[in-house]
């Protein structure tokens, strides 16, 4: 198989890479979501806008967004 994203061989949708940053996202969004009550899209908006944001992370969450997909169950 290939990364959704960027093409790499991967064993599912995304390569190493991503499927880390989405791990990571998936992660984080927990504590943002406890703090802030923010949904998944609305978190992931915000995660694309953020400069500090790596650009793996921007790439899966502009994904995510794209296919409008509620991963938080």
């Amino acid at each position: 198989m290939r990364c959704s994203i960027c093409g790499r061989e991967s064993s599912g949708e995304f390569c190493e890479y991503h499927q880390l940053a989405y791990r990571k996202l998936k992660e984080t969004y927990v504590k943002w979501k406890e703090a802030t009550g923010i949904s998944w899209i609305e978190y992931l908006s915000e995660v694309v806008k953020n400069p500090f944001t790596g650009e793996w992370s921007k790439e899966v969450a502009k994904k995510l967004l794209e296919e409008d997909r509620d991963e938080t169950e």
